[in-house]
């Protein structure tokens, strides 16, 4: 053991105190918190339909009711249309539906073209259910085409002009609110579409009657929706990391303080239990011989000087014992020069 052992013990301990304060620098610039996508609401909405119509009895048709998508303009009296709206979430959620309908006649002519509101000439009813997170909205729109010939008759005498087709258009319009949260509705969903286009297209007149095709196309969709909003996240590892620094940075300096006093204390102790002959050799090179070289003597007071003698003029150290005494010596051309220990 030597005296050197504390001082390694102080560059260890400056080292790594170094190193974490540098670390506590570094972690003071380390983001804590990010901003996350969070799921508010999943949703699904979906709108189907369906169709019959009420026709004359005929030997095309087996019965009073079918439900073609092409249907003859003298043999219908009545089309029946079926619209259900759905939508569904992925949790409890305050569901407000609304919704606007219109039905409107209008001509097929792209430059004499006209168009006429026919809503209080159609019968409309409207089911709302809500269940399970489930809201429902049911539509069923009713359509008699000879009501609704005598508005086509009434508008091409005012006229005077024939077109050869017609078309009728129920537009559906829906709103769904989010009413949970506290303050404005939040839109979640708006639709303008058209539920609805029955077109007939004529090719004459027989006994009076109209004589053509009517086709009837309706809505069909279905879309899943997902709404997020931005969040403040904690990065607990980097909170963890930024707070800890610090205190690690103090515990690191107290430790290296202390252990290096520690060790500086009992190196000093040991050194301080040596004799004078041990701290000589611990500290010096020295060659051990078993006896002192013979020839004329000079006794040097003390081992510095012997060391300086030895380091001026290049000369070996050397040890050995008499009577239980340490002596310590080197030989300059013939002359002894020696150190005995008290």
């Amino acid at each position: 053991m030597n005296l050197r052992n504390w001082k390694t013990f102080a560059l260890v301990a400056t080292i790594a105190i170094i190193f974490v304060g540098l670390g506590v620098v570094t972690t003071r610039g380390i983001e804590t918190q990010e901003i996350q996508e969070e799921l508010v609401l999943a949703y699904e909405k979906e709108l189907i339909s369906s169709y019959t119509s009420e026709v004359e009895p005929s030997i095309l048709y087996e019965g009073t009711v079918v439900s073609d998508d092409r249907l003859y303009l003298t043999l219908t009296k009545q089309i029946d249309v079926n619209l259900t709206y759905s939508f569904s979430t992925n949790r409890e959620f305050r569901i407000n539906n609304s919704y606007i309908t219109r039905t409107v006649l209008e001509n097929a002519d792209e430059e004499y073209g006209w168009e006429k509101d026919i809503s209080n000439n159609i019968t409309q009813t409207v089911r709302e259910e809500e269940q399970d997170n489930v809201t429902t909205l049911e539509f069923d729109f009713s359509y008699d085409i000879r009501e609704i010939e005598e508005v086509v008759e009434a508008i091409e005498d005012d006229t005077g002009l024939n077109y050869p087709k017609y078309v009728i258009k129920t537009e559906v319009g829906i709103r769904t609110l989010n009413t949970t949260k506290e303050g404005s509705d939040v839109i979640i969903d708006e639709a303008l579409s058209e539920g609805v286009v029955i077109s007939w297209e004529q090719w004459g007149f027989k006994d009076d009657k109209r004589v053509g095709i009517i086709e009837i196309t309706t809505s069909m969709s279905r879309t899943q929706e997902t709404i997020n909003k931005e969040v403040i996240v904690e990065k607990k590892n980097n909170k963890f990391l930024k707070s800890a620094m610090p205190f690690t940075f103090l515990v690191t300096l107290f430790t290296g303080a202390f252990a290096t006093r520690w060790r500086y204390k009992k190196d000093k102790e040991v050194i301080n239990a040596l004799s004078e002959a041990q701290r000589i050799l611990r500290d010096n090179h020295v060659l051990e011989s078993k006896n002192m070289f013979s020839g004329k003597k000079q006794e040097l007071s003390n081992f510095r000087d012997l060391k300086n003698l030895s380091d001026d003029y290049y000369l070996e150290i050397f040890h050995t014992k008499d009577q239980n005494k340490d002596i310590f010596y080197c030989i300059d051309q013939n002359v002894v020069y020696f150190y005995q220990t008290k």
